[in-house]
């Protein structure tokens, strides 16, 4: 089990980098399910995808906006991967950081979560870098170390082929070290029309790799 305090770092950098890399999105596409049904008949190794009850999302929310309120900073090492991996320069329109633009779901088993936000959330939505975009920069921030007012993670990730059913996306497999202890996992984000999706689990055998991509598809064709 993770413990509280490197939970807590995890979850904010978790939550801030899956609003802070979605950029480059297109207008939004005909047909869409709204975000409020986006997870209905969505599942994970055959367990339903389970939605983030309405209270959760709002107490989220709002410790987000009042981490950006009181001006919530963090600080990468090699700084150059700030590019890649924080919001340095970056700037989110609060007004429009709302539910009806959000969307969490979760499965017990192997700790996955799946997000689904609005690039609506962003003043300039086309400023943010992504590893696609700097295949070179991508490279030389395999390695890096996130440090907040909450410690310091360290971080390395092994890219690995996207089988994401949309022209925009990456995935790693990724090794997270807090507090001497060591966290694997797979992540994956995904752009498509107007949302950008992240998928993360603590699984890395191919299988479960395999079962991830099979989820975020199942998000993709309905956005």
């Amino acid at each position: 089990m993770i413990p509280s305090r490197t939970r807590n770092m995890l979850g904010a950098t978790v939550v801030a980098s899956a609003l802070l890399l979605g950029a480059g999105c297109s207008a939004g596409g005909e047909g869409a399910v709204p975000y409020s049904q986006l997870f209905n008949g969505v599942t994970y190794k055959g367990e339903p995808i389970i939605p983030a009850p309405q209270e959760d999302m709002e107490e989220m929310l709002e410790a987000f906006l009042a981490s950006e309120a009181e001006g919530y900073e963090e600080q990468l090492d090699p700084p150059e991967c700030a590019e890649l991996y924080s919001d340095q320069g970056h700037e989110l329109d609060l007004e429009n950081l709302s539910l009806d633009k959000t969307a969490l779901g979760a499965v017990k088993l192997d700790n996955f979560s799946v997000r689904v936000y609005s690039e609506n959330v962003y003043v300039n939505p086309e400023a943010k870098k992504t590893p696609q975009d700097d295949p070179e920069l991508a490279e030389a921030c395999q390695d890096f170390s996130v440090t907040s007012d909450q410690g310091t993670i360290h971080i390395h990730v092994d890219p690995i082929p996207f089988k994401g059913n949309t022209d925009r996306g990456y995935a790693h497999k990724q090794v997270t070290e807090s507090d001497g202890m060591e966290y694997e996992g797979f992540y994956t984000a995904a752009w498509k029309n107007d949302a950008f999706v992240t998928l993360y689990h603590s699984a890395v055998d191919q299988e479960s790799i395999d079962a991830g991509f099979e989820t975020l598809n199942m998000v993709l064709d309905r956005l």
